[in-house]
């Protein structure tokens, strides 16, 4: 488990994040204001997020990017996206 002591920094935006401020989620700790979904940005509730790839993302998010019968969309987009 992870040292949750000071000098602690938030998964999204790098910079440290105090303990009043801290929340923890997949696995990473974030600002209260910065824990939004990689997908569109918006603010997400702790305990309602989808969990892929290490980041947060929405319900909306994750339905249409990793949802069953996606997977192929999802790949052809990151292989766009290498490119």
């Amino acid at each position: 488990m992870t040292d949750l002591g000071d000098d602690v920094k938030c998964a999204r935006c790098g910079e440290e994040v105090y303990q009043s401020e801290r929340l923890r989620a997949v696995n990473k700790v974030y600002h209260k204001i910065c824990f939004k979904c990689a997908g569109c940005d918006s603010a997400l509730s702790l305990g309602k997020e989808f969990k892929r790839d290490g980041h947060p993302f929405c319900k909306k998010c994750y339905d249409s990017n990793y949802r069953v019968g996606q997977g192929n969309r999802v790949r052809r987009k990151k292989k766009e996206e290498e490119t």
